[in-house]
């Protein structure tokens, strides 16, 4: 069988459990509920019982009346309908119910024991005595009487008929209440009463510690983490744990035991303050404000908005019309959890398993919890702790999809720093290559910028401020070394004049044509040649005396004079007057002297009809 098709079943499975679970719930609830004919409870034998479940042996009437204990008294008996059934929900119902029993061999019961009315949420339970006839004693109870009007400190009523000291004794009981009409009685010994109510702290015990250990274990983790997810997981626990408190009867016996208007109103409120952080958890968990589809969140937004309704309505709404509402609409919130759970399942996300499981084991439990408070089917072990049980469950599995969710966003994480250590590790390395390539741009750039500031910008040879460091360098080293050094001084003959016949143009190929060619005839690296200014260059020849400086500047001029341009047709020819100097240096700073004397040559050879090369030794 292929994955896919095997999660298809699953989920088809999935969806049709809670239903299948309910129905054989509904089956086994009536399968116990055999019929039994009513007569007076005989309760010698009850030291050897210990417990006997008096909702067989009970009759009931339906007040539409407004009925008083003496009405009630005088009622015919087919008014009154025989609980063959064992009911003890008997649902919503805006009348009071009257129930009526009769205890036999009270005086013989063999041991003290207890009448135990073991619902804490009934609004009135007036407990009627008589004997003979005549009304023996009365107990007013219920959560809208102080709490300190019960003669027994317990969260659930307990009357002790044994105190009565009569043999036999009939019970008119009215109980009115606005949410179910619940009425699980019996009478049990002390010793019973209190084994039983042992077991039920324990459980009590355990399931408040296990939420409260995972309370602190989310909160310890928010604490750390700072994941909004978690806040709402610890809201949702907390109004859980609010919830089931209110509903053990605990926070009417030991936080508001004479507030006698809290109570309702405090069940209604926690019940639409915890689908209400249930809803908010399920949106932040799945992301559904950022991933999730349209659809989607319409339907948590929705829920929020009408929770928060239910919420300001419990302070001044109808007790039932709120709580109707607010129990169908849960079941709503329930099955839409179960289905955001499939749905993110579906959409890849592997923690959306365990939550959508989650959601399923609390829906069947809702269901149930639902059914028994419409008396559907009557209370049981499973039915009166179904709330608890299906919420423990639910967070135990919510929290195990924290869990998942932690893994998959650490794999995520870890992928993620893979990803981000190989792009990294290629960012690297191109940027390497970036940065040796851009390095040799702006070497080479450098390089042309500074070949650009020590050169003319017309002819391409050296500029004067870069001759003036280099001459001044090699003089200091002829200095040293005591060499010869010689400079030419060359000017172009009567370069005005070619310029103001035939332009500035032409004088600009002029100026390139001869530097090209003095520079042609240098040999030595160490020769350099630079444009001094206008129609002046200047030869610096290292390590020269003056007779290889002539040799130079001769083959200069006569190159010079060789070179014939055309202009537009007309051959224009050109020459150059030089003076050559050369000196063995006996000072460092002396060639400002040495350049001066290459220009007085120079001044010599113009003087001498131009075209010629004038020589002086210093």
């Amino acid at each position: 069988m292929s994955k896919l098709h095997f999660e298809s079943v699953f989920l088809r499975v999935t969806c049709w459990f809670p239903c299948i679970s309910v129905l054989f719930f509904i089956l086994l609830s009536q399968g116990v509920n055999a019929s039994q004919s009513i007569h007076t409870v005989d309760l010698s034998n009850l030291k050897a019982q210990q417990r006997i479940v008096l909702n067989g042996q009970v009759q009931y009437l339906v007040d539409e009346q407004g009925l008083n204990l003496e009405s009630v008294m005088q009622a015919n008996d087919d008014q009154w309908q025989a609980n063959t059934e064992r009911r003890s929900n008997f649902g919503i119902s805006a009348n009071p119910y009257w129930f009526r029993l009769a205890l036999g061999n009270v005086d013989q019961a063999g041991s003290p024991f207890f009448l135990r009315v073991d619902y804490p949420h009934t609004d009135k339970l007036d407990v009627y005595i008589v004997n003979d006839g005549v009304l023996i004693h009365s107990y007013q109870l219920g959560d809208t009487v102080p709490y300190a009007y019960r003669p027994v400190d317990n969260r659930i009523y307990l009357l002790p008929l044994d105190e009565l000291a009569l043999a036999n004794i009939e019970l008119y009981i009215r109980a009115e209440s606005q949410g179910p009409m619940e009425l699980p009685i019996d009478v049990l010994t002390h010793a019973e009463f209190y084994h039983q109510d042992k077991l039920e702290l324990i459980w009590y015990g355990a399931y408040f510690g296990t939420m409260l250990v995972m309370f602190f274990y989310n909160l310890f983790i928010y604490i750390l983490v700072r994941d909004v997810t978690y806040f709402y997981y610890l809201f949702y626990v907390a109004s859980t744990m609010a919830l089931q408190f209110t509903l053990t009867g605990a926070s009417f016996q030991y936080v508001y035991p004479e507030s006698t208007n809290l109570n309702n109103t405090l069940v209604l409120m926690l019940t639409a303050l915890m689908p209400f952080s249930a809803v908010s958890f399920v949106r932040s968990f799945l992301k559904l404000e950022s991933t999730g589809m349209r659809r989607d969140r319409i339907i948590t937004r929705s829920f929020l908005g009408a929770f928060a309704i239910l919420f300001v309505s419990s302070l001044f709404a109808p007790y039932m019309i709120v709580l109707k509402a607010t129990h169908a609409l849960s079941f709503l919130a329930v099955s839409a959890g179960f289905y955001l759970g499939l749905s993110g399942w579906r959409r890849g996300v592997k923690a959306a398993r365990t939550f959508a499981m989650a959601w399923l084991v609390y829906l069947v439990f809702v269901v149930v919890f639902l059914l028994n408070t419409k008396g559907i089917v009557q209370p049981s072990v499973i039915s009166e702790h179904a709330l608890e049980i299906g919420s423990a469950l639910e967070l135990i599995l919510l929290s195990l999809s924290f869990g998942h969710r932690i893994n998959e966003e650490k794999e995520m994480r870890i992928q993620a720093q893979e990803q981000a250590l190989h792009a990294q590790s290629s960012l690297n390395k191109n940027l390497d290559l970036l940065v040796q390539q851009r390095t040799e741009e702006l070497e080479e750039a450098n390089r042309q910028l500074k070949d650009l500031s020590i050169r003319d910008g017309l002819t391409g040879v050296f500029n004067r401020r870069h001759f003036d460091e280099l001459f001044q360098i090699e003089y200091q080293r002829s200095f040293r070394e005591k060499n010869w050094l010689c400079v030419v001084m060359l000017d172009i003959d009567h370069f005005k004049g070619l310029n103001d016949t035939y332009g500035h143009q032409f004088g600009d190929v002029c100026l390139k044509t001869i530097a090209d060619v003095a520079l042609n005839k240098l040999r030595r690296p160490p020769d350099l040649l630079a444009r001094y200014g206008g129609e002046e260059f200047v030869v610096l020849l290292p390590n020269t005396d003056l007779e290889g400086g002539r040799t130079v500047a001769e083959k200069i001029r006569h190159a010079i004079e060789s070179i014939t341009l055309d202009n537009d047709g007309q051959a224009v020819t050109l020459t150059a007057s030089m003076g050559v100097a050369c000196v063995i240096p006996n000072d460092r700073d002396g060639f400002a002297g040495l350049l001066k004397l290459a220009d007085q040559s120079l001044y010599q050879a113009k003087e001498s009809g131009r075209n010629c090369v004038v020589c002086s030794v210093s």
